[in-house]
């Protein structure tokens, strides 16, 4: 197999630094290991910030992760 060929997945870990994108909806977007986040919302309780994947409306994608601020450069807190 040749290593030219093969592509290498995007992946991304807990405290990988985040990147505010454009505003879609009035709601700003996470990128993180080349995926987008649309932020949903910050619990009451915890203040912990809930991002869901953008194509989770399109393709069904539930992937969602957690930061504690909705800031660029915040770190990812859970995926």
């Amino acid at each position: 197999m040749d290593a030219m060929n093969i592509e290498e997945e995007e992946t991304f870990a807990v405290n990988d630094p985040i990147k505010l994108t454009d505003t879609r909806v009035k709601k700003p977007v996470a990128q993180v290991g080349g995926y987008e986040y649309k932020f949903n919302h910050a619990a009451k309780t915890t203040g912990r910030f809930y991002w869901r994947c953008t194509k989770n409306g399109t393709l069904k994608f539930r992937a969602v992760i957690y930061t504690d601020e909705a800031t660029d450069g915040s770190p990812v807190t859970e995926i």
